[in-house]
């Protein structure tokens, strides 16, 4: 409940924490009155009155918004010396409720696997998971890059495997390139389309100078893809 103001004419402005709605809920004599015409500019505010008589009075309802994210995700692959370098870029939008934590599919059998990204605390992995811990939760656009390696003793990789958990969505590119002459062969499931390199977004084709060699796009899991070298 609103308490009753002191003066007879103002603006009264309501603020709301990300991840929550505020909605009007019995106003009496408050008159709404469009956001944009709020005196002051005001960081997450929800809803703006105009008071007009001295014992007005009101109820806001509080309603917590479902969480949903949506990820980019890039692969990109630098074969060299029988060893596969990853880096793999996340690129989330959150919308609804905060994240404070993220969780990551990596296989437990990839090397010197490192985790870095905006406002990241700590890290943990239990089994096949990745638990990513951040100094604060956010909302909106957030970016992880997760980097390891991957031995190549003949046996065919499969590239693509780092995976967001708990996403409403998720789509990506997956790039292999090589520093040095090397034949490949890929063996991509149906629903991968593979890529000319020069359709690769502009920020992607800036990440290695490396010659490309398999680009491939997906816009939702299970997928494979098999590749050997």
């Amino acid at each position: 409940t609103i308490p009753e103001a002191k003066s007879v004419r103002g603006d009264l402005g309501i603020v709301g924490a990300p991840g929550f709605r505020i909605g009007v809920g019995q106003p009496d004599l408050l008159v709404e009155k469009p956001l944009s015409y709020f005196p002051k500019s005001t960081p997450n505010l929800q809803q703006a009155f105009r008071i007009r008589e001295r014992e007005w009075q009101g109820t806001m309802t509080v309603e917590l918004l479902e969480k949903s994210v949506q990820a980019d995700v890039f692969h990109l692959y630098s074969l060299n010396n029988r060893t596969a370098f990853a880096s793999v870029i996340l690129n989330f939008f959150v919308t609804g409720a905060p994240v404070s934590e993220w969780q990551l599919s990596v296989p437990e059998e990839f090397g010197n696997v490192m985790i870095d990204g905006q406002d990241v605390r700590t890290w943990r992995r239990e089994g096949e998971t990745i638990f990513v811990s951040l100094h604060q939760p956010v909302i909106g656009s957030h970016t992880l890059l997760v980097t390891y390696e991957e031995e190549m003793d003949g046996d065919p990789i499969q590239p693509g495997r780092v995976a967001p958990i708990d996403v409403a969505g998720e789509r990506g590119v997956i790039h292999v390139v090589s520093p040095v002459q090397v034949e490949t062969q890929a063996t991509p499931s149906e629903n991968l389309l593979q890529l000319d390199a020069l359709a690769l977004p502009a920020e992607f084709r800036l990440l290695t100078s490396a010659p490309p060699l398999e680009p491939f796009q997906y816009t939702a899991r299970p997928f494979t893809l098999d590749l050997t070298a």
